[in-house]
């Protein structure tokens, strides 16, 4: 029998500047060939209508794994995610059969450590809804595999990625828990982290040009 499989992403940005939703392609770049029925839902607006609300228990109900992927915002998921996930618990009486839970977190701090509390929230919400869970990734430099794609795919450098992303996706073929080796391997910065914290630096310079401030020490808020 297919897995189904429901990706629920938490980011807000479009597609294209997203790094949850590049993260999201890479896994579905390595289910396409196996029995897998792929579902994705994006949780930015959920709770805007009864009828996002609505889908969004239906489409938890008909899939057997449910994997998030999705920024942190002051070390937690966003708070459309954990409305998301309160819905889903409050709601659990109208979802079918034992669920399956991974997670993908993502940070733009250079160190993959900065997601672990978001991590510990799924874990919990997994545990509290009754499902299994089957682990969580931690990914820092987040913008990275967004705003360097064409340069970082030329040299290979999503390589981890890749491999990490098959590693979970035979865990949820297999009904493994996400070994150790795929954590391991996401936990290892993209690029040095001195250089991603200097372009990260020049990008906010650039940003605060194009938005017309020059003077980077003023501090209005303290006057």
């Amino acid at each position: 029998m297919d897995k189904k499989v429901l990706f629920l992403i938490g980011s807000p940005k479009p597609k294209a500047e997203s790094a949850s939703a590049f993260i999201e392609n890479r896994f579905i770049k390595h289910m396409r060939n196996k029995s897998f029925e792929l579902e994705s839902i994006n949780l930015a607006h959920i709770g805007k209508s009864d009828e996002l609300k609505k889908k969004l228990l239906e489409s938890v109900s008909s899939n057997d794994v449910l994997i998030f992927i999705s920024p942190v915002y002051l070390d937690t998921p966003p708070s459309s995610v954990i409305k998301a996930m309160e819905l889903i618990a409050e709601n659990i009486h109208l979802v079918n059969g034992p669920k399956t839970v991974a997670a993908v977190s993502v940070c733009g701090y250079p160190e993959a450590l900065h997601n672990y509390t978001s991590l510990r929230i799924y874990k919990r919400f997994a545990d509290d809804a009754g499902f299994v869970w089957s682990g969580g990734l931690a990914i820092g430099e987040g913008p990275a595999y967004v705003y360097a794609e064409r340069i970082f795919s030329a040299i290979g450098l999503y390589g981890r990625l890749d491999k990490a992303a098959s590693l979970v996706v035979h865990a949820i073929t297999e009904e493994n828990a996400i070994p150790k080796e795929a954590i391991e391997l996401m936990e290892v910065s993209l690029i040095p982290n001195r250089l991603y914290t200097k372009v990260a630096i020049l990008s906010a310079i650039a940003l605060a040009i194009k938005d017309g401030v020059w003077n980077f020490s003023d501090r209005p808020h303290l006057s």
